[in-house]
């Protein structure tokens, strides 16, 4: 069926992309890493905690200088993903021993009592490191380094911390500049690229399963698409496709609607979507790097098809696939709203788990494996990491965080008043720069801020305003930040928290969340 005039309008504009998915993600999590830096600043500004803060960017210098000793202790079979944070992230390996420490932070302990607790881990667990090394490190390295400087700040209560995480706090603190960067490399995710990207998986996946391609496609049906597409790996392979539509997108954009039915353009927009959600949850992993991840929830599925001696199940059918969870485990995600994403990562790994015995159907009758017998959990081996879930379910994940957003956002809301002025991101970005250098965070080097304004003029000049970005505004920017620090953030996170009551974030794993529900 052919599509609505409404629809065709709508096509025109999503194909030339002034209708992009997901367009207030990059607010969204924008206001949660300004939240963060904000409150580590009001935190930094008070006196009870200030040498917090510099003891915590003393430890970090001091174990990045050591950095190269820390990459040794791992060996080369360590997990791919943690070797590859350590040795690539700047201050990956500093946070190995870091993180433990801010953990203990969090649980009221100091950095010493925590050292204590590393210097005799429990041997029970399956070291991945080379503990003879790793302990020899803690037991001399680590330890001058912690004492060199004087230990003498204890951790910060939980009700200053706004329920921040240590770990969130230092990090936001010493890295902010690193962390905004990241932030605006959302601006390297272009329409051209997502719809590139979603051609090619879409007459890919027209060939996999030996469709014929439709119309609208046709102009494009010389282009192969033999090998599968791999996101942020596979520019070459789009190139044909980009080059047709550098010289053919007005064309394209007002064909298409003309000849796509229904069908075709539910199948389209699926993979558009799929393609900006897949590099926005990159993005949104980049942004978060140095975070901590400790908040997801912990939980496993058990699952085993009951076997002739254990009838005795709920249902009372040996053919019966029993589910278990803990209640804990259960409770915690009713309390955290996430029963619907602990069910997507179930449904994967029943998927993973019954998939051979689907093969093996005849006639009807599903033969029952030994391992069906054995039962297995969804932290196994082989799916245990939910990547599928992760892919297959980031358009959802989006969607739950933006509609989160729009109920629960604070720091963009702006009152009406006589000098009426959207303070775009690049506004407050501006304003933190400026008065980061004022107070010399983290370096302790102040610079007035008469002699940086004309600087900064022309380095936002592609952020705020073509022409450039007036001293006088930027001096706005700097004050109406330096308000929210010394002022307004406690009461702005305080009230997206009792927001957040009505219009609870999803809290189950992979699922986007605001920084403060990690503590």
């Amino acid at each position: 069926m052919a599509i609505s005039e409404n629809d065709k309008r709508w096509l025109k504009d999503y194909l030339t992309g002034e209708r992009p998915p997901f367009e207030p993600i990059y607010e969204a999590v924008s206001e949660q890493v300004l939240l963060l830096i904000f409150t580590a600043r009001a935190l930094y500004k008070n006196q009870a905690y200030s040498a917090w803060f510099d003891e915590q960017e003393r430890l970090l210098t001091a174990l990045n200088e050591d950095r190269d000793n820390i990459i040794s202790l791992f060996p080369k079979h360590y997990f791919k993903s943690a070797l590859e944070f350590i040795q690539n992230e700047p201050d990956g390996a500093a946070l190995h021993f870091m993180k433990q420490i801010h953990r203990g932070y969090d649980k009221g302990m100091s950095s010493m009592q925590v050292w204590g607790k590393m210097s005799h881990p429990d041997q029970s667990k399956r070291a991945l490191i080379n503990r003879e090394k790793e302990l020899n490190y803690i037991q001399h390295e680590f330890s001058e380094i912690l004492t060199s400087g004087g230990i003498k700040c204890l951790p910060i209560p939980s009700e200053a911390r706004l329920g921040y995480s240590h770990q969130d706090l230092s990090m936001a603190f010493s890295r902010a500049p690193l962390i905004c960067e990241r932030l605006n490399s959302f601006f390297d995710i272009t329409h051209p690229d997502m719809l590139c990207e979603a051609i090619y998986t879409l007459m890919y996946w027209y060939r996999e399963n030996d469709i014929e391609l439709p119309s609208w496609l046709e102009p494009l049906s010389h282009i192969r698409t033999w090998i599968k597409l791999e996101p942020r790996n596979s520019r070459h392979l789009l190139s044909d496709i980009r080059q047709f539509l550098d010289d053919n997108l007005a064309n394209f954009a007002a064909n298409v609607p003309q000849s796509i039915n229904e069908r075709e353009l539910e199948l389209f927009v699926e993979h558009v979507d799929c393609a900006y959600a897949n590099h926005i949850y990159y993005w949104i992993s980049q942004v978060t790097r140095l975070f901590s991840h400790d908040f997801q929830n912990r939980y496993v599925w058990r699952f085993k098809t009951v076997d002739e001696s254990g009838v005795d199940n709920l249902f009372g059918d040996e053919h019966a696939c029993q589910i278990k969870i803990s209640r804990a485990d259960l409770l915690e995600l009713i309390n955290k709203n996430g029963i619907a994403d602990a069910a997507h990562v179930l449904a994967e790994s029943l998927s993973a788990f019954y998939v051979e015995s689907l093969d093996d159907t005849e006639n009807g009758e599903m033969p029952r494996l030994e391992k069906e017998r054995e039962g297995s959990s969804s932290n196994a081996m082989g799916y245990s990491n939910h990547s599928s879930v992760v892919s297959s379910t980031a358009v959802t994940y989006l969607d739950h965080f933006i509609d989160w957003y729009e109920r629960n956002k604070v720091l963009f809301v702006i009152p009406d008043t006589k000098r009426a002025e959207k303070a775009n991101i690049a506004s407050w970005l501006v304003g933190l720069e400026c008065y980061d250098l004022k107070l010399g965070v983290p370096s302790k080097e102040k610079t007035r801020l008469k002699d940086v304004l004309p600087a900064l003029s022309r380095k936002y000049a592609n952020s705020t305003h073509k022409s450039g970005t007036s001293e006088i505004s930027i001096n706005r920017y700097y004050l109406r930040v330096k308000k929210i620090i010394e002022n307004d953030v406690a009461s702005l996170v305080e009230k997206q928290k009792a927001n957040n009551k009505f219009y609870p974030f999803n809290g189950a794993n992979f699922a986007i969340k605001p920084f403060w529900g990690s503590s």
